[in-house]
């Protein structure tokens, strides 16, 4: 119906491998650039861990009001959304890192938000699942940067 397709290599006694093809889809394309659009450009190299820069400054009375809303996000909506992948969690969880990055001024989560962006758009699934699983590993950094 979309025009992708769906292909099938099966061999006795070593498995099945299924490869989806989706064709480009508008819709996925123009509904994601807009999280893109809010994200500014930063120069690090995608798929590259990104640094807070040591000339940011960041208020610690911020900083903790920061990690909190991270630890609520990672305690309640993170556990599902690393199991199920769902694209609109997965753009819930862009804005609010992007609004998150530019309130605190933390380069890191606007560079985060667009590397999950860039996979989103990709539909990289195994990237894309790779940066929600290193959600924690991102609050950690902040947090060591607090103590």
């Amino acid at each position: 119906m979309l025009g992708g397709t769906i292909e099938l290599d099966s061999q006795l006694c070593k498995g099945t491998i299924f490869t989806i093809k989706f064709p480009n889809i508008n819709i996925i394309q123009s509904s994601s650039r807009q999280f893109i659009n809010l994200i500014p450009e930063t120069k690090s190299n995608p798929r590259k861990k990104p640094e807070i820069s040591p000339s940011a400054t960041v208020n610690l009375e911020n900083l903790s009001e920061l990690l909190e809303k991270l630890y609520n996000y990672q305690e309640k909506s993170w556990p599902k959304l690393k199991q199920t992948l769902s694209t609109k969690e997965i753009k819930k969880l862009i804005a609010s890192l992007v609004n998150w990055g530019q309130n605190y001024q933390i380069p890191e989560l606007l560079n985060y938000a667009k590397e999950i962006n860039q996979a989103l758009e990709e539909l990289d699934l195994e990237t894309l699942s790779k940066l929600i699983h290193e959600f924690p590993e991102l609050r950690n950094r902040l947090l060591n940067k607090l103590h």
